[in-house]
């Protein structure tokens, strides 16, 4: 048994365990006692580390659910959703601050161009959660496999922030 084989999960989180092996040598322990007294001493499960339980993006580890009944990890996508949510708003937001100058220098000069130019830049930025959900939804309610849709997700082409404003 490899260590890198295993994890131990602890409240549906994987645990870190670090220099296992010299705990283990520290104790007179194989590293599969060692790693079986971590785990019980967290009260936690041990478990494979195969490619199926640990495809997910280390991005979204917080979505991360251990289902006790199959000792499998599950996905909830929700969370995930919400997370890439965050991600556009805080962008958003800043493209939005960006543009307060600007817009503060055309009122000062009476622009009239540049203050609706601004304006239909801003409102296209304030529409925007709105239009990136309906796409999420989309890819959530699809038939897809999960690691698809949340590859889908994570890889999300949002063109309205890749704008210069």
């Amino acid at each position: 048994m490899a260590l890198s084989d295993y994890v131990i999960i602890v409240d549906g989180n994987p645990l870190r365990v670090i220099s296992i092996t010299n705990a283990a040598k520290n104790l007179n322990e194989t590293d599969e006692e060692a790693l079986n007294r971590i785990a019980a001493e967290n009260n936690g499960t041990v478990m494979p580390n195969t490619a199926e339980t640990f495809w997910i993006s280390k991005n979204y580890r917080h979505a991360w659910k251990f289902n006790k009944v199959n000792k499998k990890i599950e996905v909830d996508i929700d969370v995930i959703k919400q997370s890439k949510m965050s991600d556009v708003r805080n962008i958003r937001n800043a493209k939005l601050t960006n543009l307060d100058v600007p817009f503060m220098r055309a009122l000062e000069t009476d622009d009239s161009k540049k203050i609706n130019e601004i304006k239909v830049k801003k409102q296209k930025l304030r529409d925007l959660p709105i239009s990136v959900e309906d796409r999420l939804n989309t890819i959530i309610a699809s038939r897809k496999p999960i690691q698809t849709k949340i590859q889908e997700i994570e890889n999300l082409p949002i063109p309205e922030l890749e704008e210069s404003f």
